[in-house]
């Protein structure tokens, strides 16, 4: 298994080499002209990028990105063994063993899907802790097998909104309200997203390992 993880790792690395971007894909500024150039001809389309310091840059099909300043790197550098130690203490669980090498190997959080991952310290949003203890703050905690055995086979697991899954992690943000989760119990990944009158879970991948090969493959769809 950790020979499937480095190639994995090994992967991930070669794919942000060869966009030459490393940060969140929603913020990719390479992909962000992409759809300007693929937008009406006749109407001017722009869209804007940030970087870490909040300065903003403008990007439109004429942009000249080869001397944009976006990132060459890893925005985070590493996890430390005490920040995932704190962030398990905080938890009150153990982080899956994937979970803990890809933070320790490749980067703490702030790249991948949607607007990065999730880190025990780094990431663009919320910590992997502070999002848990959110959700226990302002939701009971539930076990989804039992709304699984109640709902039988379904795509789309439907939860009262006052209810979390116990030991669900929030992965990433994909906006308008979708987030993935990682089942640390079983290690499964699940879209969540808010309807009318439910919180939605679809089945995503069958684990993290197929979720993280899936989008260094290009193959991870919104």
């Amino acid at each position: 298994m950790g020979e499937n993880y480095t190639a994995l790792f090994q992967r991930i690395r070669e794919k942000c080499q060869r966009k030459r971007w490393y940060g969140p894909d929603m913020d990719d500024p390479f992909k962000k002209q992409r759809w300007a150039r693929e937008s009406d001809p006749d109407t001017y389309v722009a869209y804007y990028w940030y970087n870490q310091d909040g300065q903003k840059y403008t990007i439109d099909k004429d942009t000249d990105l080869s001397h944009f300043p976006s990132m060459n790197n890893f925005a985070f550098p590493p996890a430390t063994e005490e920040q995932l130690a704190a962030t398990e203490q905080a938890l009150g669980f153990a982080l899956p063993q994937l979970l803990r090498m890809l933070y320790t190997t490749v980067a703490n959080g702030g790249f991948g899907p949607g607007y990065g991952l999730n880190g025990s310290v780094g990431g663009f949003g919320d910590t992997l802790a502070a999002n848990y203890q959110y959700a226990k703050k302002t939701n009971r905690l539930v076990d989804i097998t039992l709304y699984e055995k109640r709902q039988g086979p379904t795509q789309r697991l439907q939860l009262p909104f006052y209810v979390h899954p116990d030991r669900f992690l929030e992965l990433c943000h994909w906006g308008c309200a979708i987030y993935s989760f990682l089942d640390c119990a079983r290690d499964r990944v699940f879209r969540g997203a808010a309807y009318r009158e439910f919180y939605g879970f679809t089945y995503e991948t069958t684990s993290l390992f197929e979720w993280l090969d899936l989008w260094s493959k290009d193959q991870l769809q919104f």
